[in-house]
């Protein structure tokens, strides 16, 4: 319900804002806020911008009306394939970070600075 005040609202608005105002890592205060920051704001190169992937249908598919529309956990589905948007590929240069690794549901490692 937005906007009603509960004590777990009140104990993430505060742990949040001890992360970004002051510093504090996340896990001292038993929160996995980690503050996002747009790539553009740092040393940004573009590789390639964004487009649109095409690949042809399988030869035993008529019309991509008849690919599965259901997204799979690689988020799209087969219906997505022959076309689909491709974010754009770029360097961000940081400086002075730390990087944070982290696990997923899938015991794979992830990094995120």
């Amino acid at each position: 319900m937005r906007g009603r005040l509960t004590p777990e609202r009140v104990a993430n608005r505060i742990s949040r804002e001890l992360v970004t105002r002051f510093g504090v890592a996340p896990a001292r205060v038993g929160y996995r806020f980690l503050p996002s920051r747009d790539p553009r704001d740092f040393a940004y190169r573009q590789i390639d911008p964004p487009s649109e992937s095409t690949a042809a249908l399988p030869c035993n598919v008529a019309t991509r009306e008849s690919l599965s529309r259901n997204a799979s956990i690689a988020g799209f589905s087969f219906y997505d394939v022959p076309r689909r948007r491709v974010d754009e590929t770029f360097i961000a240069t940081l400086r002075d970070v730390r990087v944070l690794s982290a696990v997923n549901e899938w015991n794979d490692r992830h990094t995120r600075s």
